[in-house]
């Protein structure tokens, strides 16, 4: 229905962005073979316009005449991962779906989204044909009016021909875990870091820490090898050589998330330990909890050898989730797109 159509996707961060801007990078780059074109919009996007194949990267100063000369008069379905302003949103097309990734609420508390407008997010949200959703337990508490409506999908890893890892030389142990994180603030637990470093020191083990919290904060680490921010692509390739994944992030912000990096960990065969605070992960497959410790957790973690099957690593994959949503976009908007 859909191959005639363009599909345009707004991000708050540019097309190949270190840290945030992974779920409507990869979503487009899947749904790419369903539309005739696919426009992606992120803040910060300079240069002239880049294309790869049938997708469209402009630059953000003056992307909107930019946008209009690809449309071109075609049919346009709109997809919504960031709360950009409504009106020049519907200027382009009424058909939209709003995606709400993040509690930007919890960033804005500690100055982190000074731009977030609580009351211009609800107008998108009441306006869109359809509503998705990583964390079902924010949407939930969020948007209680419409919990019933929204579709439930969670962020999603890579898949066994994925283009985008690149492989990456590293200072192995007998044993490897690691963090692919560029969350950090109030929500980075330096205390569970150390922990981990002391676990690897005593086991032989290696961490490979890429990204992280606030470097001016970091603890003295012994068995830690600290990456700093990288590109995803090499930061998948040290993932995808490692045991175990953790996510040692706290604060009020766990709630309300869908860690990517579970997904990537889960899809690459890894087991994951998750912090007490990311209290919905302790419903899912694969995860350890520390309750008695990081250390003695990481233990069992490495000593347990997950069964995961095929079909569930493209369950959790980008692609996996691009069908779920297709399927989603194909039940709202039959016959309504380009009324």
């Amino acid at each position: 229905m859909f191959r005639e159509c363009t599909l345009l996707v707004y991000s708050g961060a540019p097309w190949g962005a270190t840290g945030g801007g992974q779920r409507p990078q990869r979503l487009a780059v899947e749904l790419a073979s369903k539309f005739a074109n696919v426009i992606h919009v992120g803040d910060s996007q300079w240069g002239s316009t880049k294309e790869q194949g049938n997708i469209f990267i402009p630059a953000w100063d003056g992307f909107e005449q930019e946008i209009d000369r690809i449309i071109d008069g075609s049919r346009v379905l709109s997809m919504i991962c960031f709360p950009y302003d409504y009106d020049r949103i519907i200027a382009r097309s009424r058909w939209y779906i709003y995606d709400i990734i993040d509690d930007w609420k919890e960033f804005w508390k500690v100055d982190i989204a000074e731009w977030y407008d609580e009351a211009q997010e609800d107008r998108l949200v009441r306006n869109a044909m359809g509503v998705t959703y990583t964390a079902k337990e924010y949407f939930e508490r969020k948007f209680p009016a419409i919990k019933n409506h929204g579709c439930h999908i969670p962020n999603g890893g890579v898949d066994n021909d994925d283009w985008f890892i690149e492989p990456v030389d590293f200072d192995s142990g007998e044993k490897n875990i690691v963090c692919v994180s560029h969350v950090g603030g109030p929500w980075w637990d330096w205390d569970a870091v150390v922990e981990i470093d002391i676990a690897c020191k005593e086991n032989g083990w290696k961490f490979h820490l890429v990204g992280g919290g606030d470097t001016t904060l970091r603890p003295k680490l012994g068995a830690t090898i600290c990456y700093g921010p990288m590109p995803r692509p090499e930061a998948l390739g040290i993932a995808s050589r490692c045991d175990v994944g953790v996510i040692p992030f706290k604060g009020d912000i766990c709630p309300s998330v869908d860690p990517i990096k579970y997904h990537e960990y889960l899809t690459m065969g890894m087991n994951t330990v998750a912090g007490l605070d990311l209290i919905e992960m302790k419903h899912f497959k694969h995860v350890f909890m520390p309750i008695d410790g990081w250390g003695a957790t990481l233990e069992m973690a490495v000593c347990d050898s997950p069964k995961i099957s095929d079909g569930e690593k493209h369950e959790h994959s980008w692609r996996g989730r691009s069908e779920v949503l297709y399927r989603y976009m194909l039940g709202i908007a039959f016959g309504r797109v380009g009324e």
